[in-house]
């Protein structure tokens, strides 16, 4: 898992193959060959690859705990959140069964029954 240097891990990150941020000119004002669009896919799949790698590892050592989420979608008793860790759209969700109706921006206790590479799934409490 080691990507940043001796002793320091990537443990959630997420790239773009061609993501341009405003203020930053374009790689050739530096004096630098652009990368051609095939290698900046191959380099992004490789990326990708081994943070999945890093996240699904991650997750499956929650499973079995017991984890506050909040409620962001409603569907009869199945409902989507995330945990305080997990930014709405960025980050994975959680997939919560529940026995009892839950409504929108409800905080329950989730115990945490399966992970996959980017999203937890669970019963609320």
């Amino acid at each position: 898992h080691r990507l940043v240097g001796e002793g320091h891990v990537v443990e959630a990150d997420g790239a773009a193959p061609d993501h341009e941020r405003p203020g930053i000119g374009p790689v050739d004002d530096l004096g630098l060959e652009p990368v051609s669009d095939e290698m900046k896919e191959i380099r992004w799949k490789r990326f990708m690859e081994h943070q999945q790698k890093i996240s699904a590892s991650r997750l499956r050592k929650r499973v079995g705990k017991h984890l506050p989420v909040i409620i962001d979608k409603v569907d009869g008793l199945n409902a989507v959140g995330r945990t305080r860790y997990d930014a709405p759209e960025i980050d994975g969700v959680v997939h919560v069964t529940s026995r009892r109706p839950l409504r929108l921006g409800d905080v329950v206790t989730v115990k945490i029954t399966a992970s996959d590479a980017y999203d937890l799934h669970g019963m609320a409490s």
